[in-house]
Formats: structure tokens, sequence, C-alpha cells
């Protein structure tokens, strides 16, 4: 899941700057990330620790505020449809785009609208394209409880509005899958497990 998560984010606007940053700061450059050995402990560590650095993986921050240890990834794919039916992780953001609900089908119906930020806009746009040539994209990386009967996306909210925008229900992107008894504590679980987080009542409304 590491590997694939900083591949994912080495060439993103927002996050592929600090990603290499904190690389070169433990003395290695982009190969470590792009064709980085997984059988390699000494790259696996250094791994973590960049996406530590980046997105407080295994520091109980950032985007894995109260992230349960004790998940078990998987590679697998994942059909158009079930992916409608995904929800984005609670960060603002998408609820907004979203009207509250986090359902990806939602925020792929709303992502044209004259409200939504470009910076969404336009990235899902280009996503779109790139797909629709025939491009590959990342694989996106989704969390669940055991029983699958709800998924939350953890990496690839652009993606994954994209592929349900540009495809029909037979596509199936590759997904890596972390599933875990616990993910209900995660941060991006829900917006009452994000004002859990940040110390807010939820009660009190949207956030």
């Amino acid at each position: 899941m590491i590997f694939a998560f900083l591949r994912a984010e080495v060439d993103s606007e927002l996050f592929g700057p600090a990603v290499l940053h904190y690389a070169r700061l433990r003395g290695w450059d982009r190969s470590l990330i792009d064709r980085g050995d997984p059988w390699s402990v000494r790259q696996n560590r250094a791994q973590q620790e960049i996406l530590g650095d980046v997105r407080g993986y295994g520091r109980n921050a950032l985007l894995f505020t109260n992230f349960p240890e004790n998940v078990s990834w998987y590679r697998t794919t994942l059909s158009v449809e079930r992916l409608r039916r995904a929800r984005y992780a609670a960060w603002p953001d998408w609820v907004v785009l979203t009207n509250g609900t986090l359902v990806v089908a939602d925020g792929a119906s709303r992502v044209y609208h004259p409200a939504t930020p470009a910076a969404i806009r336009d990235h899902v746009q280009g996503i779109v394209d790139a797909l629709q040539r025939g491009s590959s994209a990342a694989e996106l990386i989704l969390v669940g409880k055991p029983d699958l009967d709800e998924l939350v996306v953890l990496e690839g909210h652009k993606r994954a509005t994209a592929y349900v925008i540009a495809f029909e229900n037979q596509d199936e992107p590759d997904v890596i899958l972390g599933i875990s008894a616990r993910i209900e504590e995660w941060a991006g679980w829900s917006e009452e497990a994000f004002a859990r987080a940040i110390g807010l009542d939820a009660s009190s409304g949207p956030i």
C-alpha cells in the first residue's frame, strides 16, 4: 500500500513536491518511488518514513489520524458500479461537493457545477481525458470493514471520480483494498469520525 500510495502522489501538483523533498532529505532520489524494490527492508522503511512525513502514516496524524494498525491489504479490481456506491473520505471539500452524502456517484454528478473548485474540476477532467485516450491510472486505495458493505476512498478521490465519469459499469479499475474491523475509528471514515478526531461535536451540524 505504501509503495502504491507514493507512486500515485509523486506526480501530484499538491503532494508530489513534498514527496520528493522528504525523499531527498532522507538521502533518496525519485527512483525509490518509481523503481523501488518491494523486497528491500531498507527501501520499505524509507518509503514508510516518507509517507509519514507527507501524510502522517504511522504517526496518527494528517490523513492517517486514528487509522488502525491492523489493516489487511489486498490487490483486486472493483467494478465502476461498485465504485459509484463507495464514499469519499470525510474531508470538508468532498462533503461540500457531494452536498453531505460523500457518495462518489454524487461527486461525479456535481463535479462540473459552477461552484466546484477549479482545482477539483480541472484535475478530474484531465484524468477523464487521459482515461478516454486509453491511458492507465494509478491504483485506487480504498478501505472497508470485513463485510465490505461500505467502502471509503483513502487515496485517489479525483481518480475515482474520473473513472465514474469516463467508464460504464463493465470497466474494473485496479484497486488496493484495506480491511479492518476497526476502520470506523479512522478520521476519514465519516463526518462523525472526523469531528471526533478534531474535537468537535458532530451533532452541532455539518462540518
